[in-house]
Order: C-alpha cells, then sequence, then structure tokens
C-alpha cells in the first residue's frame, strides 16, 4: 500500500497502525464501550499526572475545559488564583 498523506495541516505521513485504527467502525459515544474507553484513559492518566486523585476528561475545546473549571470554582466557597500569561 503506497504511503498515505493527511493534509492536517501537513502534508503527514501517517504510519500503517495508525491507518487501521482509522479504518476501525466508529463507536457510540454514549454507549458502554466508550464509557470503558474513558475510564481506561483516565487510570492511565493518574500515572502520567502522578496522582492519586480523580482525572476529569471533558470532551470539549481548552476554552470548555476552562469555563468549566471557572463555573466549579465560582460555585464553590474556594478563593481562586489568578495569573497572567502571554502578552496583553
Amino acid at each position: 500500500m503506497p504511503k498515505s498523506l493527511l493534509f492536517i495541516p501537513g502534508p503527514v505521513v501517517v504510519s500503517e497502525p495508525v491507518l487501521a485504527a482509522m479504518a476501525k467502525p466508529l463507536i457510540n459515544h454514549r454507549g458502554p464501550a466508550y464509557a470503558r474507553l474513558l475510564h481506561r484513559i483516565a487510570d492511565r492518566m493518574k500515572s502520567i499526572f502522578a496522582t492519586k486523585g480523580d482525572v476529569l476528561l471533558t470532551g470539549a475545546s481548552g476554552t470548555g475545559g476552562l469555563e468549566a473549571s471557572a463555573r466549579v470554582i465560582r460555585s464553590s466557597r474556594v478563593r481562586p488564583a489568578s495569573s497572567a500569561s502571554g502578552s496583553p
């Protein structure tokens, strides 16, 4: 099979195992197989972040994750810390 190029933002050479995984049928994002997948990913993320606490995965962009965090902090009695990054 010839090497495939993905233009994301590419061109990017894609390995055979990745192409094979992408060719598999999608799973229902509301089904039990997806729930098991998310639990496995979250368990593996605990070792990456060196925590025994919960790892929360969100199906949103980075902005969605930040908004969710801000809402949790605002609804709790915890005083948030804020810092600026980047240029004004």
